[in-house]
């Protein structure tokens, strides 16, 4: 039966049938496993959490010169089962069985799909078959493998009204006895992946994205899983940092907060046809990370001409952020025309992946490689290998439409009242005591006493928040008496219910206090997340406090980051947090009680 940390199901295999012609009348089946818990022959319970993930569809070919009658096919991937994932769909492969003598191709209407898996077909019923060839070469002391699949023609003429489908995991390579004229759009670029789960997949050639995994070795933040594939694929990071961008003509970049990058690899004749590598993903459920662009070559044996408003493109896919985690862009893939004269009246592409989304720290992809060889005519064009950039639509000004409060506490001495910034004079706050003006990090400071300062803000149903984000600049001082738990910022009633509250914990210790952060969940007054220990007395820190509610995370960021080396400090809400109408918001005194816990 399904349990917690449950292996994962194993793929679909294999059909290959090769005949003079090919009828099925009954079922071919290549069917990824089901989750843990997802097959009806599994007795018992189906638990949801940590179960591992359902298996992929396998591949099925049916290869004739003949008639094929594929019938029923079944390529799916196994079922999901709570936190064990759906496995993606297997690939179907029909083509003829014999690679025919080179003869010209004019296409001007219809659908052309290259399958780099070694066939070609037309939506008029034309097709063909080529050829895979296999090779390797080293980057740094590491060897990869790679396959190109070749298409020989004589003549090659591809119009305007013609739509072109590339598709297949290896490289292309169009080799044309005499001349070549496109005029339709050859599109290989990586993709995005999918569901903060799935790697973006690589255009032909290229390698794929990282992919989403939680709670990596021990919390140590790495594992191979998570960086982008490929020789120059960006580092995935679970959480804490950014993502790296993946590498291959040029670097990607290693994003807004300490990510990596992947290195570069090949040469600028792209001696080996291969693609782009892709970007470092984070943690399961967060941004999706790009594939790396394809790999197209053209070998002509006379001229080469690329129509106006054509697009040859291998670009690296973007990656996509989250609120948990952004995903890296791509690097892109590589375009190699040899040709006796190379006419370019469209564009060439092989650009990096962009980094996409609100507040994006992760990398983009770096730029792909353009070759374009010849010893007659040559006009380059419009040709684009650039490294992509990071978009991210963030901010610096605060969010104006759900910012509850906000308290400066720049108010000169003597003042008795801590004035809300939002405008709403409603939630200006009582200053009791005489607390000292100090400089903050940002504007004014008040330095608490320990004695009898506070500040409280009288109850206004805008503080009643069934979800919460709270920001504190924050200078913790060791006391000398025997005080160990003060209050920093929160409401509740004692003992009954805490809406959000915030303390300093360890307040004696000799080196460091903790941060300790509780609210309300179904009956829990105390539920929480776990002590953040700080480093140190007598610095500035960066305190937030966040809880998005039921199905969320409740978490404790110190200067930017919810966890250490080892740990981390969040806290999955499975019950609605529980609220109250009537406590007062306290500051510097204890959130349920602000007659005690002076900070």
């Amino acid at each position: 039966m399904g349990a917690n940390f449950s292996g994962g199901a194993g793929s679909g295999g294999s059909i290959r049938i090769v005949g003079s012609s090919i009828s099925n009348e009954g079922i071919l089946e290549v069917k990824g496993g089901h989750a843990s818990g997802m097959d009806d022959r599994e007795p018992g319970a189906r638990f949801l959490t940590n179960a591992g993930g359902a298996g992929g569809g396998g591949r099925i070919a049916l290869i004739s010169d003949g008639e094929i009658e594929k019938g029923t096919i079944l390529l799916d991937g196994g079922l999901a089962n709570g936190d064990g994932s759906a496995g993606q769909p297997g690939t179907l492969v029909i083509g003829p069985k014999t690679i025919n003598a080179a003869a010209d191709l004019s296409l001007n209407s219809g659908t052309l799909t290259l399958d780099t898996s070694g066939f070609w077909t037309h939506s008029s019923g034309l097709q063909g078959r080529g050829s895979i060839t296999s090779d390797d070469f080293l980057s740094a002391g590491k060897k990869w493998g790679y396959s190109v699949c070749k298409f020989n023609f004589g003549n090659l003429q591809l119009g305007s009204g013609l739509l072109i489908n590339v598709k297949g995991e290896n490289s292309l390579l169009l080799d044309i006895d005499g001349n070549v004229s496109i005029g339709s759009n050859l599109v290989l670029n990586g993709k995005p992946g999918k569901q903060g789960i799935y790697s973006g997949q690589a255009g032909p050639g290229g390698w794929s994205s990282g992919k989403g995994l939680k709670n990596t070795e021990l919390f140590s933040n790495l594992h191979p899983s998570l960086n982008g594939q490929g020789p120059g694929g960006g580092r995935g990071y679970e959480i804490g940092k950014s993502t790296g961008g993946g590498s291959y003509g040029n670097s990607g970049s290693g994003g807004l907060n300490g990510g990596v990058a992947g290195i570069t690899y090949g040469d600028g004749q792209i001696t080996h046809l291969v693609g782009g590598s892709g970007g470092g993903h984070a943690i399961l459920g967060s941004g999706n990370a790009g594939g790396g662009g394809g790999a197209i070559g053209i070998d002509v044996s006379g001229s080469f001409s690329l129509e106006a408003n054509t697009t040859i493109s291998v670009n690296g896919g973007d990656g996509f952020s989250h609120y948990d985690g952004s995903g890296a862009g791509g690097s892109g893939g590589s375009i190699r025309i040899k040709a006796a004269s190379i006419l370019n009246l469209g564009k060439l592409e092989a650009k990096g992946g962009n980094a996409v989304g609100d507040s994006s720290l992760a990398g983009a992809g770096g730029g792909g490689r353009i070759a374009l060889i010849t010893n007659g005519t040559l006009s380059t064009g419009d040709v684009n290998a650039s490294g992509g950039i990071n978009l991210s639509s963030s901010t610096s000004v605060y969010r104006q439409s759900d910012l509850v409060g906000y308290w400066k506490l720049d108010e000169a001495s003597g003042s008795t009242t801590a004035v809300n910034s939002t405008g709403n004079s409603s939630l200006n706050g009582n200053i009791t005591g005489s607390p000292d003006r100090r400089s903050g990090v940002k504007g004014g400071a008040f330095y608490f006493d320990g004695i009898n300062d506070k500040i409280v803000i009288p109850y206004d149903p805008a503080l009643s928040l069934e979800e919460y984000t709270v920001s504190i600049w924050y200078y913790p001082e060791r006391r000398s008496d025997n005080v160990g738990l003060t209050g920093l910022f929160g409401r509740g009633i004692g003992g009954q219910v805490r809406n959000y509250a915030i303390w300093q914990g360890d307040s004696t210790h000799g080196t460091r206090p903790y941060i300790h952060h509780r609210f309300t969940e179904g009956q829990n007054y105390n539920e929480g997340v776990a002590n953040y220990f700080l480093t140190q007395w007598k610095k500035w820190y960066h305190i937030v406090c966040s809880n998005q509610g039921l199905g969320g995370f409740a978490r404790t960021y110190v200067n930017g980051s919810f966890t250490t080396a080892t740990q981390r400090f969040d806290h999955q809400v499975s019950q609605a947090l529980t609220n109250n109408a009537s406590a007062n918001l306290h500051i510097g005194v204890f959130p349920d009680n602000e007659n005690g816990g002076y900070f």
